[in-house]
C-alpha cells in the first residue's frame, strides 16, 4: 500500500475544500440573481438585466481575457453563449446598388458583433457576416448579450470592382418581432437598413486624384 506524505494530503484536502466553497457561493449568488428577476416587471427586468449584463461584460474586459490569446481563438473559435447569459436575438435587413441603382450580387456584408482585446493587447473582432443575393437583398441574423445603442457594419466586393463602404446605425428604430421571455431572453429585434450604394473603386480613385490637384 502506497504511503501518501501528510502535506500532500493536506494540499489535496485544501483544493477540494476551496472547489467546494467555490460552488456553493456561485449557486448563492445564481438563486438570488434569479430571485431578485422573477420578482420585478418585465420592463424592470429589462433594465436589470441590462445594467448586470453590462457590469458582467466589464469585468471579463477586466480579468476574463487576459488568459485569451491568438492560439485559444483559433483553436475554439468565438465564444459561444451558454445557458444562462442573457441574450437578444437580432435581424438585419437591406439592399445593395450601385450609383444607377442596379442590385449588387455577392457582396459581403459584415456586421461587428464584439470586440475582444486579449492579453497580449491585440485586436480581435467578431463579425456575423453574409452576403447578399441576385436581388442585392441581405439578411443577418444572430444575437447580442443585450440590444446596443449603435452598430457599424461594411460591404465589401471582394471582385475589387467597387470600394469598401462602411456605415453606422442605431437600433433605437428596430421593430421588436418577438416579445422577451423569462429571465435571460430579450426578445427579438428586426431592422431593415435604407438601401446603401456603392461607388466603382475606379470613379473614387479619379475623384481623389482631383482632390489632390
Amino acid at each position: 500500500m502506497q504511503k501518501i506524505p501528510l502535506s500532500i494530503f493536506w494540499l489535496k484536502k485544501q483544493n477540494e475544500s476551496r472547489k467546494h466553497f467555490a460552488k456553493c457561493n456561485f449557486f448563492c449568488i445564481f438563486a438570488s440573481y434569479n430571485y431578485i428577476a422573477n420578482k420585478m416587471t418585465e420592463k424592470a427586468k429589462h433594465y436589470f438585466l441590462k445594467s448586470c449584463n453590462a457590469i458582467l461584460m466589464a469585468m471579463l474586459a477586466l480579468f476574463g481575457f487576459a488568459g485569451c490569446d491568438r492560439k485559444g481563438l483559433d483553436m475554439y473559435g468565438t465564444p459561444t453563449p451558454e445557458y444562462g447569459v442573457p441574450s437578444v436575438d437580432f435581424i438585419l435587413k437591406g439592399a445593395v446598388t450601385d450609383k444607377d441603382e442596379n442590385s449588387l450580387e455577392d457582396i459581403q456584408v459584415k456586421l461587428i458583433k464584439r470586440v475582444v482585446i486579449d492579453g497580449n493587447g491585440q485586436e480581435h473582432i467578431f463579425y456575423q457576416a453574409g452576403s447578399t443575393n441576385e436581388d442585392g437583398l441581405f439578411k443577418l441574423q444572430g444575437s447580442f448579450p443585450y440590444l446596443p445603442e449603435s452598430s457599424t457594419i461594411h460591404f465589401i466586393d471582394e471582385n475589387g470592382v467597387f470600394a469598401e463602404k462602411t456605415k453606422e446605425f442605431g437600433w433605437e428604430d428596430a421593430e421588436e418581432t418577438r416579445p422577451p421571455s423569462g429571465s435571460w431572453f430579450g426578445g427579438e429585434f428586426t431592422k431593415t437598413l435604407p438601401a446603401v450604394q456603392l461607388t466603382p473603386k475606379a470613379d473614387e480613385e479619379n475623384d481623389n486624384e482631383e482632390e489632390a490637384n
